[in-house]
């Protein structure tokens, strides 16, 4: 990893990639990404932001209590680009799992004075040949939809597009659209259902992305107490959660929503999942059920989750008046390990 090198001098003249380090390095990183990602951030909030301006006020605290200091660092393993001492460019590095075969590459950040000038890719490159090093097996990220230039940077480090959820969100009422002519035949689902649903999500979302983030049982399960609470939360008039869906015979369900309510807040949420194979079939017949649903609802925030590449449901939702929030793509790249020590000093060689 010839990139690692840094070109010879004074440390406040030195351009090239490094290794981060927190104490150094972690008050510029944080100005760095609260540039790069200022968009996001006016979204989300910058209490990140936040604490690690804090962890490097008591890096010095925890440099004295090396326990501390160690998982304090596992936080924060990457690499920055220095352009004559100062950083311009970084990468971090953050293990998904105990046996360190999956990592995540995050907070890939440049400084706009130092766009266009391929520090980016090298930065992943180098982040990518250190855990094959490790002998990871795959790297994974994820990108704004909307971030071409970041997802051709990754397409051209190996990594493919795993998938993503788009969010919408809007004020209710909105626009109604025409009714369906030829609605198809919609069902109440019950909770008892909720295996049915799991199947459905599961196959939705497909095994590569089960890989990143699963569909877990317990999100769908009906047990007692989801069922008391839902009963209790009804009766008070306070939330309700409301299933239906199209089913394709006895067994399997074509598409399915739930709307979960809290009323008390005007807050609607809508969980939406479709069988790939049935995409562009039922969008009309769903939103007219969902749109009868909430015809009493006045005043109210509706936020909707459904599937990135569910194309046809996100223009049917975005013509009745709902805004496509910037998302995120999940891309992944299959790594071969390699057996050698990485090409820097073993004092700054990164933790398995």
């Amino acid at each position: 990893m010839t990139s690692t090198h840094l070109n010879a001098g004074r440390a406040d003249m030195v351009t090239g990639i490094r290794p981060f380090d927190v104490g150094r390095d972690l008050p510029q990183v944080t100005e760095l990404v609260r540039e790069a990602f200022a968009q996001e951030l006016r979204e989300t909030g910058s209490r990140p932001l936040h604490n690690a301006g804090l962890y490097s006020r008591l890096h010095g605290f925890l440099r004295s209590e090396p326990a501390n200091l160690f998982s304090f660092m596992r936080m924060f393993d990457g690499f920055v680009y220095v352009d004559r001492g100062r950083v311009v460019g970084n990468v971090s590095m953050q293990k998904l799992d105990s046996f360190g075969h999956r990592w995540q590459l995050a907070n890939v950040a440049v400084a706009a004075s130092h766009k266009r000038q391929g520090i980016g890719s090298r930065l992943v490159q180098t982040a990518t040949d250190n855990l094959r090093t490790l002998g990871a097996k795959h790297a994974v990220l994820q990108v704004r939809t909307d971030n071409l230039p970041a997802r051709n940077l990754y397409a051209k480090q190996g990594f493919e597009r795993l998938g993503g959820m788009a969010d919408l969100e809007g004020r209710w009422p909105l626009q109604i659209g025409p009714r369906p002519r030829d609605p198809a035949p919609i069902s109440a689902l019950p909770g008892e259902e909720w295996q049915q649903m799991l199947d459905l999500a599961r196959v939705q979302v497909g095994g590569h992305m089960q890989w990143w983030h699963p569909i877990r049982q317990g999100d769908f399960v009906h047990d007692w107490p989801r069922r008391a609470g839902e009963w209790l939360g009804e009766n008070l008039g306070v939330a309700s959660v409301t299933r239906f869906g199209i089913r394709l015979g006895t067994e399997r369900l074509a598409t399915a929503i739930v709307l979960r309510s809290a009323h008390w807040k005007r807050v609607h949420k809508v969980s939406w999942w479709t069988r790939p194979q049935q995409y562009g079939q039922y969008e009309d017949s769903m939103l007219d059920t969902l749109t009868g649903l909430m015809a009493t609802q006045d005043h109210c925030r509706i936020h909707v989750q459904v599937d990135a590449d569910h194309r046809q449901a996100i223009e049917g939702l975005a013509a009745m008046g709902l805004r496509v929030k910037p998302s995120l793509d999940t891309m992944r790249c299959v790594l071969t390990p390699v057996r050698r020590e990485p090409a820097m000093n073993r004092s700054f060689r990164l933790r398995p």
